[in-house]
């Protein structure tokens, strides 16, 4: 067979590229998912941009799932809605009395409040976007939570299911003549498909695992959930993360 024939076999690669290998196992993807949710609540200044700038760097290593959330129109209404309140209190607050208010000081603080939400959704959307149901559950067995681990990783990994059934579901209504008058009918149906879509979902993980004889009950082989990277990235998270709070 020749050399350009399309039917040669080709040798396998060691590794799949940068998308395609998972350099990190669940213990590692856990430890950036903590440290995403511990400590931009504890970090402020440049610090917290620091913090934020590691989280987009964890969500990038993800792909496409992992940074999904900055192109959704609901992660940024989620931030101004939880922003735009602190940035009017702390500016009325910090002003003395019959004084102009310190909307600068409050834009500051506003702004910090959302890059601690971005950071912790970005977290959120990488470890959902890389951590199967399997995986999850086989960290919490390990654990000792042999059932609540399947249920939290069908829980986990249903999340970018409901954004996308949610974003669907909003086009269809929308499509179909809703939110209009009366539109609380119309976000009730949607939010009514929503659930119902969600839940099917789910039930069709629960019914795949069943067809591959899994159950939470009986003992089974567990994966290697850590390696030497994952002690790496977990050591140098922890160490980041001590020293940003602890300075």
């Amino acid at each position: 067979m020749n050399e350009g024939d399309p039917r040669a076999p080709t040798a396998p690669r060691a590794r799949r590229g940068v998308r395609g290998v998972r350099l990190l196992r669940p213990a590692g993807h856990l430890a950036c998912l903590l440290f995403c949710l511990i400590v931009p609540p504890l970090a402020s200044g440049w610090r917290l941009a620091v913090v934020a700038a590691v989280a987009l760097a964890i969500a990038a290593r993800a792909g496409r799932r992992g940074l999904s959330v900055l192109g959704d129109w609901r992660t940024w209404t989620v931030v101004a809605a939880l922003a735009a309140p602190t940035v009017v209190v702390v500016g009325w607050t910090v002003a003395p009395a019959g004084a102009e208010p310190a909307m600068g000081r409050g834009l500051v603080v506003g702004a910090q409040m959302a890059l601690r939400v971005i950071a912790m959704l970005l977290g959120l959307s990488a470890f959902a976007g890389t951590v199967s149901v399997g995986e999850l559950s086989a960290l919490a067995e390990r654990a000792g939570l042999t059932g609540l681990g399947f249920a939290l990783g069908v829980a986990v990994n249903t999340l970018p299911t409901v954004a996308e059934k949610a974003s669907q579901s909003y086009h269809a209504i929308r499509l179909r003549g809703g939110f209009r008058r009366p539109w609380p009918g119309s976000i009730r149906l949607w939010l009514i498909a929503v659930v119902v879509a969600s839940l099917r979902h789910a039930e069709d993980v629960v019914n795949a695992a069943e067809a591959r004889a899994f159950s939470a009950d009986r003992p089974r082989r567990l994966p290697p959930l850590a390696g030497w990277r994952d002690g790496v990235v977990a050591g140098l998270l922890a160490a980041l993360g001590a020293a940003i709070v602890c300075w």
